[in-house]
């Protein structure tokens, strides 16, 4: 009896994956035959009623080869799409607008079906441009950012304050859109902000027009021109006061807007000057600033940040630390604005360079964390940086994998912050080479720009630029949770010797630093011996995240 209920539990186990890996199949065949070019979104909200009125235009063409020509849009419950119509572009004019029969259209939960099979000829051949009208109450943020949603809130003087933070639920939880990180808009995005004339409504990129309507109503109108992903578009909504300075930067002069709400105006005017000496630290480290056409945006946020490119949100309080506190409990994450620094550093790594499905989102935080090591490394100098990145690893659990490639939409464990920052650490003393480790980072910035790369490919641009493989070294850390371990024996007269643990899943011979300056070569086949100084200790550089046991 024991038997045949374990069989059939296997056989069901087997049944849900089989079925979760055909819906998945089929999810993403009505997503990646088309290739969205373009965005332009338009919301409305009903403040009082905590309700969304909107229209998306999405400009697309086809890419792949399909039978069917249905195109999934996704839209999360309760948001609710009323109609849909269809044109194109040609040569000369746009088509007139054709309305989609309700017919065609299947509504899923969290999506809906499209059949465009009657128009195959024009998508074949033309630029599509789809309209979807919708409305609904979209879910609230119960803790935004981590748990998303939209946030209504109301300033000191109770005017309203309000905006979205969608990255771990989807930009779908509040317009229609191809939700897929893999697919940004290859010519940008257009956000348009209907807003009640006392009230402000800031996008992406920068202002191209502001309109009065009827009713004291104004429209806001955000243009950003470089590729975006669906979660970093969007809205702030407040009684914000504008104040801007210009950077010198390598690319020429970029535009630095900060939108404050109106009691914190002269605060961020003081706590905001760090934005340039941050800057100039990362276009040295990490090359030019990804996105000077669309200016560089910080915007009030009632949440306490986020990395919306060319529109980071900001709610760190006009303090430095991460809400007055260290992260790395040295006392250095005290001397900037951990919000600044870090969201900042996600326009090179998430915004520019960005994971095609959530489970390369190591490569967005990790690289990003590591930022804060730069820039306390300019700030108050190489010995600092390397004593800010050490002591995140009090914050490290080793309790799930950072990437897990059996789940490509399902992000990582929280390590990839703290221990992702010690992964790209530890591997830039393996280098032992700071001209290379740093030519290496403006190389991935610059050939990677504007491109949604996976975390093998990305491994694989970085193994191309060192001519190593060091693709074990990553999975080491990446995909175990086994820290590398060094297994070492005290023999007479000051000799040692030492091997990696058999546990290891890597092969390659990655060399260690003593504190006494000496290179160690481990293998993890056989012992290496090795003869020091009397008195003097085998004791691993402190910059190399790995384990040491003492084997007696």
């Amino acid at each position: 009896m024991k038997k045949q209920f374990a069989l059939t539990f296997l056989l069901l186990i087997i049944s849900f994956t089989l079925l979760a890996k055909s819906t998945t199949k089929l999810a993403n065949k009505n997503r990646d035959w088309w290739n969205v070019l373009f965005y332009n979104i338009t919301i409305e909200p009903e403040i009082g009623n905590k309700f969304l009125n909107g229209s998306t235009q999405i400009h697309f063409k086809k890419k792949l080869k399909t039978k069917d020509y249905i195109l999934r849009l996704d839209l999360q419950y309760p948001m609710q799409i009323s109609d849909i119509s269809i044109q194109f572009i040609k040569p000369t004019a746009t088509t007139s607008a054709l309305s989609i029969s309700n017919e065609l259209i299947v509504h899923k939960t969290n999506y809906y079906l499209v059949n465009l099979s009657a128009y195959k000829n024009e998508i074949d051949a033309l630029e599509t441009i789809i309209t979807i009208n919708y409305s609904g109450k979209p879910k609230i943020a119960e803790n935004a950012p981590w748990q998303g949603g939209w946030v209504f809130n109301e300033d000191l003087n109770k005017n309203s304050f309000i905006s979205v933070a969608c990255q771990t639920n989807g930009a779908s939880l509040w317009y229609p859109c191809k939700d897929d990180w893999g697919d940004e808009p290859d010519f940008g995005a257009q956000l348009n902000i209907i807003v009640p004339s006392n009230l402000v409504g800031i996008g992406n990129g920068k202002l191209i027009s502001k309109k009065d309507l009827p009713n004291n109503k104004t429209n806001y109108s955000w243009r950003v021109n470089n590729p975006i992903n669906p979660y970093n578009i969007v809205p702030y909504i407040g009684n914000y006061k504008n104040f801007s300075e210009v950077y010198k930067g390598k690319k020429g002069d970029l535009l630095l807007d900060f939108w404050v709400l109106e009691e914190n105006l002269e605060k961020a005017k003081n706590h905001f000057k760090q934005v340039q000496s941050m800057l100039t630290c990362f276009e040295e480290k990490l090359g030019p600033y990804p996105f000077y056409e669309d200016s560089y945006k910080l915007v009030e946020a009632p949440f306490v940040g986020m990395e919306h490119q060319s529109n980071i949100a900001y709610g760190n309080k006009f303090e430095n630390g991460y809400l007055g506190h260290d992260m790395s409990r040295t006392g250095l994450g005290l001397n900037w604005d951990y919000i600044i620094v870090h969201e900042s550093g996600h326009e090179w790594f998430g915004n520019s360079i960005t994971g095609k499905k959530k489970s390369d989102m190591w490569i967005h935080e990790s690289f990003t964390t590591y930022t804060e090591g730069i820039y306390t490394s300019c700030i108050n100098g190489k010995n600092a940086g390397d004593d800010y990145i050490i002591g995140l690893r009090a914050n490290i659990k080793n309790d799930s994998l950072i990437l897990n490639e059996n789940n490509l939409e399902q992000e990582g464990s929280a390590d990839m912050y703290s221990k992702g920052a010690n992964i790209i650490h530890t591997f830039k003393e393996v280098l032992n080479n700071e001209t290379i480790f740093y030519n290496l980072l403006r190389h991935l910035t610059k050939t990677l720009h504007n491109k949604t790369i996976t975390s093998k490919d990305f491994i694989n641009t970085i193994n191309n630029f060192t001519k190593k493989n060091y693709t074990s070294f990553f999975n080491q850390y990446l995909k175990t949770t086994v820290i590398p371990r060094l297994l070492y024996k005290k023999l007479k007269n000051n000799i040692f010797m030492f091997r990696w643990d058999n546990n290891l899943k890597f092969q390659q011979k990655f060399p260690l630093k003593l504190t006494s300056g000496k290179w160690i070569y481990p293998s993890s086949s056989k012992w290496i011996y090795i003869s020091l100084k009397k008195d003097e200790l085998f004791k691993i550089d402190k910059n190399f995240y790995i384990d040491l046991k003492l084997v007696e």
